[in-house]
Order: structure tokens, then C-alpha cells, then sequence
């Protein structure tokens, strides 16, 4: 695995550091949150271990043991799952997955195609966009009123929404504009 990485393109190196950053970032939140500090080895210590694998070999099932610790294990560990540090991890979450599945995809020593980036990037924007959607109206289910107050709930949802309007109209564009 790791002789491997000596070959690798500057692309594939860029993805596996963000899935690296991406299961650290979770860690660091879920130590914040639940309260149980820095050597914590199931806020800290597995998912940084899990992390590592993840990057070093993200194809196969280690990517998807390590999301699925990272999923199941915030309502665990946070004293409110559906807190504003739940949409944080859903974003840290999508970056691992999105990273992995490119890493996987192509050879280690291949470049990754700039438009194929681009291509993925917004693709994750606009699952991310969903995912702050849905956290809205968890939020509003819940009846708790969201950080910033109706205004900034309202200003939230019409951005989701103009990225759909953008995103529908990117996948709709003539040919000759692709």
C-alpha cells in the first residue's frame, strides 16, 4: 500500500490527504462535542486508525467501515445528533466518501482529469446543499429554532435552492457548451 504512494500522482495524493483530513476533522469535532477529549479512542483513536487505512487503500471495504463508524458513531458520541456540528460531519462524511471514490477509481500514478474534478466537486456541492436542506427541516421538526433565526433558515433554504436551479441547468446545457 504504501510503497504505492511513491508512484502517485499529485491528484491521488490530494484525495487521499483529504480523506485523511476528513476522518481527522471528524475526530477532532466528536472529541469537541462528546466532551471526552483528545485520547479518546472511540472519538479519536478509530476513526483517525480507520482514516489512515481509508487513504492508504480506498478501494475496497476499509472506506466503507470507516464511513460507516463515522455515521453511526456521531449520534453515539454527540449529546445532540442533530445539532449544526451534525451538518459539519455530513460534509466531512461526503468529502471521505466523494475522495475515496475517485482514489479508488483511477490508477495510482494517473492524473486525474481537471473537468472530471470540477465535475465531482459540483456534484458534492449540490449532495452537501441537500444535506443543509434536510438538516433544516430536521431542525424545524424538531421544533428548535435554528442558530441566526427564521431569517438566516430562509436565506439558507433559497441558496439550496438557487444551487439546484444551477445544478439542473449545468446538466441541461447544449452539448456545445460541455
Amino acid at each position: 500500500m504504501i510503497s504505492e504512494l511513491r508512484h502517485a500522482s499529485a491528484e491521488q495524493l490530494g484525495l487521499r490527504i483529504a480523506v485523511l483530513a476528513a476522518f481527522l476533522g471528524w475526530a477532532g469535532l466528536a472529541a469537541a462535542v462528546s466532551g471526552r477529549g483528545p485520547t479518546d479512542i472511540w472519538a479519536v483513536g478509530i476513526p483517525l486508525v480507520m482514516g489512515l487505512l481509508a487513504a492508504l487503500k480506498p478501494g475496497g471495504l476499509l472506506p466503507l467501515a470507516g464511513l460507516g463508524y463515522l455515521i453511526l458513531g456521531w449520534p453515539v458520541l454527540s449529546p445532540d445528533p442533530a445539532s449544526a456540528a451534525a451538518l459539519v460531519v455530513a460534509g466531512l462524511v461526503l468529502i471521505a466518501h466523494t475522495c475515496c471514490a475517485l482514489a479508488a477509481v483511477f490508477p495510482v500514478a494517473a492524473a486525474l482529469p481537471a473537468g472530471l474534478l470540477r465535475h465531482y466537486g459540483i456534484r458534492a456541492a449540490v449532495v452537501f446543499a441537500a444535506a443543509g436542506l434536510l438538516w433544516c427541516l430536521v431542525r424545524l421538526f424538531q421544533a428548535a429554532p435554528p442558530p441566526g433565526g427564521a431569517a438566516l433558515l430562509l436565506l439558507a433554504v433559497l441558496m439550496v435552492l438557487a444551487g439546484l436551479l444551477l445544478h439542473h441547468r449545468w446538466i441541461r446545457r447544449p452539448a456545445a457548451a460541455q
